[in-house]
């Protein structure tokens, strides 16, 4: 059989790949049957010899297939078309494209012949938005008052791919409720979600990155303080985390946050981090923490010089 996923809606579309994706591996315990192909580039042999193959170790096979209708070659969209009704039934093929698409072509009309075979992405507007923006901030163990969510709205527009940053982001400070005061003071610019990629860059030693970032961060007007806070708050969870894992290796995120009286969001995201970080790792930061805030508080030197240092010695 085949599905054929198109649409504005980029993030939706990517979302529902990676769940069909997540989906075929956990149920066929490995990926050697999942196979994805460029379809913008490849020629019919490959699409061919892909669609009609068996599978060898799962008793069905998942091909995905990116932008075929985008495919130049006529020879080959009009194979893809002949092919569709002999797709061995061991074997589910998903053509998913993103952005615009041309309607016209002889590949998306035989794609979308059958009503069930096919389904369309658009943007979310209204009711439909509001309630995506809901069900993530659920997703995330927090409530969203109506007029942060306005807010956030007016802000990032019909953008997911921003909007879940944001609520991610905001989801890590607030204690139950995001209300309108949090979203204007971190959902203002892009400033914040360059602090909030720096704590991430900074939990993946990346020095490059976080050298970048701060820079940038610090250039824009941030408050050095207000990101020296999001530091201290990442690595404080990361502490917590370790100890809890080391009392019991098997316990599950959801008792880990009771614990630690973190939201089960921040456990998952840090629980990694968490193991790859020792205590001479974590000891050696937060004394590099404690160092620079005592520096700025006494006034021996600036905010900002202060952050850069931290973020470098980290």
């Amino acid at each position: 059989m085949y599905l054929f996923f198109f649409g504005e809606n980029d993030y939706l579309i990517r979302e529902k790949i990676s769940e069909l994706e997540q989906r075929y591996k956990k149920s066929s315990a490995s990926d050697f049957d999942l196979t994805k192909i460029d379809g913008e580039q490849a020629e019919l042999s490959e699409l061919s010899a892909n669609i009609q193959a068996v599978p060898l170790l799962a008793t069905t096979r998942l091909i995905l297939v990116r932008n075929i209708v985008s495919n130049k070659n006529k020879q080959t969209t009009e194979g893809v078309a002949s092919l569709l009704g002999r797709i061995p039934p061991s074997t589910v093929v998903v053509f998913y494209q993103v952005g615009p698409i041309d309607r016209r072509t002889a590949i998306f009309k035989a794609l979308t012949k059958d009503k069930k075979r096919f389904q369309e992405f658009k943007n979310l507007e209204g009711r439909a938005l509001e309630s995506f923006i809901d069900l993530r901030c659920r997703e995330n163990g927090v409530a969203i008052s109506a007029a942060a969510r306005s807010k956030m709205i007016e802000i990032a527009g019909r953008d997911l791919w921003r909007l879940v940053n944001e609520i991610d982001k905001l989801s890590l400070y607030v204690k139950e409720k995001i209300e309108l005061d949090d979203v204007m003071q971190m959902v203002s610019s892009e400033i914040s979600a360059n602090v909030f990629a720096l704590t991430d860059s900074l939990l993946k030693r990346n020095k490059k990155s976080s050298a970048k970032l701060v820079k940038d961060i610090i250039e824009s007007g941030e408050v050095p303080l207000k990101v020296l806070g999001a530091i201290i708050f990442s690595f404080r969870a990361i502490a917590q985390i370790k100890d809890a894992i080391e009392q019991d290796q098997k316990m599950d995120n959801y008792k880990i946050a009771k614990i630690c009286n973190l939201k089960p969001f921040v456990v998952s995201k840090n629980r990694n981090f968490a193991q790859a970080f020792s205590w001479e790792n974590l000891s050696h930061i937060y004394n590099k923490i404690i160092l620079v805030d005592e520096r700025i508080k006494s006034g021996k030197i600036e905010d900002a010089e202060g952050l850069k240092e931290l973020v470098l010695a980290i």
